[in-house]
């Protein structure tokens, strides 16, 4: 299709990374905004809190989460790390979140559920294991590159 496919293809293909970046964004500012707008927002009571509406913080987050995706590209950029350095480095900051979130989930489903809707036995040995390997994935590499 010579040039004009190739440009053809190259929007489709921007678009589709374009929507998938928003809707990334999108998502976890809906998260971090439930949940902290769900705990700490407004409630008699909540004092300076009560300012944060669901709105406010989403805005927040999502305006931080893309700061942060603008800066961490130029930075990778800057050091002149490859298109698969950024691959690992995203691998790399998922394993970080892992450790935090495999551990705090695991917590969170023994102590704020209900009893009957806890996990079982079976369940609790696996999130205990993968928290386990993801942590000492964290610790390891902190190891490595610090020490």
């Amino acid at each position: 299709m010579g040039s004009a496919g190739r440009t053809v293809f190259l929007l489709i293909g921007m678009a589709a990374l374009w929507s998938t970046q928003l809707t990334y964004v999108d998502g976890a500012a809906r998260v971090f905004a439930d949940l902290l707008g769900t705990h700490f927002g407004r409630r008699p009571g909540a004092g300076a809190t009560s300012r944060w509406s669901q709105g406010r913080l989403y805005l927040v987050f999502a305006a931080v989460i893309m700061v942060f995706g603008v800066a961490s590209t130029w930075l990778l950029e800057r050091f002149e790390i490859t298109a698969l350095g950024f691959i690992f480095n995203s691998a790399l900051i998922g394993g970080f979140a892992m450790a935090i979130y495999c551990p705090a989930l695991l917590w969170a489903n023994l102590r704020l559920l209900p009893k009957d809707a806890r996990p079982g036995p079976v369940h609790v040995t696996m999130a205990g294991i993968a928290s386990a390997v993801y942590v000492a994935f964290a610790a390891y590499t902190v190891i490595q590159v610090f020490v």
